[in-house]
């Protein structure tokens, strides 16, 4: 369980199957829906809300891609409903995912999961979430652990769920902002999906190992 205080944190564990392409949301007719692209030499990213529950496609190829930007409490069905899809190439890559102002927390204890399937992973991979505190600094939570639930990207993975917690230790002291991301040492395709948020008091927390301030 990651402390603000001591440095340290980390997670993934356990099942899904691979993505190879991006995913493509067809939305109906009577659907409201909305796309934005941001575009820069290798980058591309596109945003996609349709339906009603909204029904949200993220998909992000290169490390200059801007991630979902989202701010204060969240339905799980719009957490659910991101798709993140990143390619790395020879040099080392971070690609970003989310971008979350203000999420709900309630307690010292919080935690980001989701699924996350991968092939050709080159070296160790990693997911890492940021928490950022203001003048308290910034931590991080990475997968870089051999097995279980803190497991790192490495290889192939027909898919397996993980967890990123954080404990800050202290009742009170909740992030500004927390960001999630894909970082990759060099080539590899990775899919993160069905995103999933507990900021409540006795959100769970797997043994874990983090790092900070910065």
């Amino acid at each position: 369980m990651t402390r603000l205080a001591p440095p340290l944190v980390l997670a993934v564990c356990a099942a899904v199957p691979l993505l190879a392409t991006a995913s493509h949301a067809e939305p109906a007719e009577s659907a409201a829906h909305a796309v934005s692209v941001a575009t820069g030499s290798t980058a591309r990213a596109v945003f996609v809300a349709t339906g009603s529950p909204a029904r949200a496609v993220f998909v992000a190829t290169g490390s200059d891609a801007e991630p979902v930007s989202l701010a204060g409490p969240q339905s799980d069905a719009a957490l659910a409903a991101i798709v993140a899809h990143a390619e790395g190439d020879t040099a080392a890559s971070t690609h970003p995912v989310l971008r979350w102002n203000a999420p709900p927390v309630s307690g010292p204890r919080y935690v980001l999961s989701g699924h996350v399937r991968y092939e050709g992973v080159d070296g160790t991979g990693y997911l890492e979430m940021w928490s950022h505190f203001g003048d308290r600094g910034s931590y991080f939570s990475r997968t870089l652990a051999e097995g279980g639930p803190l497991a790192r990207l490495s290889g192939d993975s027909a898919g397996r769920s993980f967890s990123l917690p954080f404990d800050t230790g202290e009742s009170g002291l909740v992030p500004e902002r927390v960001e999630l991301n894909i970082v990759l040492p060099g080539r590899g395709r990775v899919v993160v999906s069905e995103l999933r948020w507990s900021g409540a008091a006795d959100a769970g927390a797997p043994p874990s190992a983090a790092g900070g301030p910065t």
